[in-house]
């Protein structure tokens, strides 16, 4: 399941702060890595080492770098139990704006049981 994320640098318009740039990277690569986690069973408390294995499995074998701390915690942040429409508005409201600001994605489940990655693509350059 190799796959090719392009940089949000060539996504976004110039001018754009590097930081949002820097999330927007990290949610691709977290949202991709978490769908290949969930597959081998993996949930929130996956290891730094399965981390790791992933997203060398999501790159095709081809990742040489370290992840960031912010990477391992994205990861975990999309792995998390999905939030629903039971839960309380405060806790959505908690979850969902701390990862926009960390740029982490949020594993949400709609009434029919269907899931989706919420991810925050920069919309201000």
């Amino acid at each position: 399941m190799p796959t090719s994320i392009d940089t949000a640098v060539h996504f976004h318009p110039p001018g754009t702060p590097g930081r949002l740039c820097n999330n927007h990277n990290r949610q691709i690569l977290a949202v991709n890595t978490c769908q290949l986690a969930r597959f081998h069973g993996y949930d929130d408390t996956i290891s730094d080492e399965e981390i790791i294995a992933t997203i060398t499995e999501v790159k095709g074998g081809r990742y040489r770098y370290r992840p960031q701390p912010a990477t391992y915690e994205a990861v975990r942040s999309g792995l998390k139990a999905p939030l629903t429409t039971a839960d309380h508005a405060d806790v959505v409201k908690d979850r969902v704006f701390a990862a926009v600001d960390q740029g982490h994605p949020v594993l949400v489940s709609d009434d029919d049981g269907n899931e989706y990655y919420l991810v925050a693509i920069p919309a201000t350059p």
